[in-house]
């Protein structure tokens, strides 16, 4: 008998916290708020630096973390950060395009309210070559090799949805007069710089500049202080500082 093998899985992961459900609305109501519109999609701004919020972020990135571990990335190179945390708030007919998130390893929804004929998280077939041939296959209730969309029609209050960011994915059209609440969220990432090698770029900076205390983070990544002419002179030394200081840069060490 022919045998068959499953390879380059898209995995969704589920989670539920009813418990962190009235909270996290108390604390996201201020930016929705603030966002008032009669638009039927309405979207808040960046809600990842709020303190109250980080019963939330430290969940997702410990979370992220277990979830890109259990993938097979090696972890130990790479330290995660939320890259977006904002509302999202469907009202009736409202919905979103199908959608996937750039510069970012995962990505997903903590439900905040959610109803019977509301708006819903779709994924797609991350198989795009198989589109270009498709037939036309069997109604089931079952996932089959065939199954094109998944759909979490049951969702509610508290539950959350992660994945990775180059699935496709969308809020279906909310059918209902109440709006679906959630708070949707990315996971980026960058690499860990080695100390010791920080410690010797340091020393190599230090000396460039004649042993001036000048190397400070604010300055660096300010642009706009004395480093910055320091830096024009000597141009060999900019990758360097640059990936030494920015927040989001790439360390120059992976050691």
């Amino acid at each position: 008998m022919i045998q068959g093998f499953a390879y380059f899985h898209a995995i969704v992961y589920r989670d539920e916290h009813p418990e962190w459900v009235d909270y996290a609305l108390k604390v996201s109501q201020k930016y929705f708020d603030a966002q008032a519109s009669e638009s039927v999609m309405c979207q808040t701004d960046h809600m990842g630096n709020d303190p109250d919020m980080k019963f939330l972020t430290n969940y997702l990135l410990s979370t992220g973390h277990d979830i890109l571990t259990s993938q097979g990335y090696d972890m130990n190179r790479y330290e995660l950060y939320i890259s977006g945390l904002w509302g999202q708030e469907v009202k009736g007919h409202g919905g979103t395009n199908v959608d996937v998130h750039k510069n970012s390893q995962l990505c997903g929804w903590f439900f905040l309210e959610a109803s019977e004929g509301g708006s819903y998280p779709v994924y797609y077939d991350t198989r795009v070559n198989k589109q270009m041939i498709e037939l036309d296959f069997l109604p089931n209730d079952e996932v089959t090799n065939a199954t094109s969309t998944i759909h979490f029609n049951n969702i509610v209050p508290g539950t959350v949805l992660l994945a990775n960011s180059w699935m496709q994915h969308q809020l279906t059209p909310n059918m209902t007069k109440k709006p679906t609440k959630s708070i949707h969220f990315m996971i980026s990432h960058r690499d860990k710089s080695c100390s010791i090698c920080r410690r010797l770029m340091l020393n190599q900076l230090n000396l460039l500049f004649g042993g001036k205390a000048l190397l400070t983070k604010k300055s660096l990544t300010g642009y706009k202080s004395e480093p910055l002419k320091l830096i024009k002179e000597r141009k060999s030394v900019v990758i360097l500082m640059v990936n030494v200081y920015r927040k989001s840069a790439v360390p120059m060490c992976r050691g």
